[in-house]
């Protein structure tokens, strides 16, 4: 299901991302060109190889891409993190979004013992929304406490965004 990133994988989720560039306002990738997508792949490496980021690939099957999900933000001393996931619009809503994040939450909850995770979602994405709220993710009741990232991500997206969160004790409740 999650696999670490791996050489050739920057083709592999270039090409099933990029038939969706500017079809969906939901898709936050540098897909530019190819040569953009491999770069900030590659930072995402870095970052993973500094302790900052945990990327991992989502599979739909052996050999079979179907999106990729990360940890992000990574603060050890603050015990959280943010999350991001992107699936090919030929995965979506058949539950490997859903299945993909719980085992990264195992992961984040568990291996790293984070204690809280915040996730970006459009404020127009209703389906994210109610699919984050299932795992459940909670819509913070304090957003003003993030209008400054609010601002640029909506400079940068064009959209306005919310912030949505997971904490440990809660993820231990709905996962027992």
């Amino acid at each position: 299901m999650l696999r670490s990133l791996q050489e050739g994988d920057d083709e592999l989720l270039y090409k099933l991302f990029e038939p969706d560039k500017g079809a969906t306002p939901f898709l936050d990738l540098p897909l530019g060109s190819r040569e953009t997508f491999s770069r900030w792949l590659n930072e995402i490496q870095a970052s993973e190889f500094l302790g900052f980021c945990l990327a991992h690939v989502i599979e739909a099957s052996e050999k079979n891409v179907a999106g990729l999900i990360l940890l992000t933000s990574i603060d050890l001393e603050a015990k959280s993190a943010e999350m991001g996931t992107w699936i090919g619009s030929a995965y979506r809503g058949t539950g490997l979004n859903e299945k993909a994040k719980r085992c990264l939450l195992q992961i984040a909850f568990e291996e790293l013992e984070l204690l809280q995770i915040h996730l970006w979602v459009a404020e127009n994405n209703s389906r994210a929304r109610k699919a984050l709220e299932k795992l459940p993710f909670v819509r913070l009741a304090d957003q003003a406490s993030y209008s400054q990232e609010k601002k640029h991500r909506q400079f940068l997206f064009g959209q306005a965004f919310l912030v949505y969160e997971i904490e440990k004790k809660r993820w231990q409740l709905y996962s027992s």
